[in-house]
């Protein structure tokens, strides 16, 4: 029985392994840390690259790949849980979703990190209820595992959805990790926001 435990939690941290993040604030935040918010929503948008990546690939929208509801579902259950959801709040959180990418089944199965990663890439907006931004930063979650385990998608989705929300969730409650953060600079700033 000890082994068989022994084995999953093998199992467990050799998915989780494969899978990282970081997050870049854009140049006119620097090291500006949210502090004491309370947020009313949080919305994810898609932008018009990534819808395409969505309209060119039907397989990307199939059951257990990319799903915009999911990512949103994950970024406020996280917030939900350390209380920064608040109806009443004047705050709401805007996330656009810039790109992704899902592997093949078999690729991931078969060529691991070779057949590259999964990955979705977006911005997170902070806004007032004037509309004005408040703060923005890029997250960025990868996957880049395999495996049997590591090669179903709904296991990896499930990864990156979780390791964003992570990401995501941090900053805006003021708790982000340092080795997470890089540096932003002009080419890295967000579109611009439309409230």
């Amino acid at each position: 029985m000890t082994r068989v435990i022994s084995m999953v939690a093998l199992m467990l941290s050799l998915l989780l392994a494969g899978c990282s993040g970081t997050i870049q604030r854009e140049s006119a935040g620097g090291t500006q840390r949210l502090q004491g918010m309370t947020y009313r929503s949080v919305d994810v948008v898609m932008s018009d690259n990534a819808k395409l990546l969505l309209n060119d690939n039907p397989q990307y929208s199939s059951q257990f790949s990319f799903s915009p509801l999911e990512l949103g579902d994950n970024v406020r259950r996280r917030l939900q849980t350390a209380k920064l959801m608040n109806t009443d709040a004047k705050n709401r959180v805007e996330v656009t979703v810039e790109a992704f990418k899902v592997r093949d089944t078999l690729a991931a199965a078969a060529f691991q990190f070779l057949a590259g990663t999964d990955f979705i890439d977006g911005y997170v907006r902070v806004f007032d209820e004037r509309g004005s931004q408040l703060h923005a930063y890029k997250v960025s979650a990868t996957y880049s595992g395999g495996g049997m385990a590591g090669s179903l998608e709904a296991i990896r989705m499930s990864i990156m959805y979780d390791k964003f929300g992570e990401l995501a969730a941090a900053e805006l409650a003021g708790t982000t990790e340092a080795g997470n953060v890089t540096p932003g600079d002009a080419t890295s700033a967000s579109p611009a926001a439309k409230p």
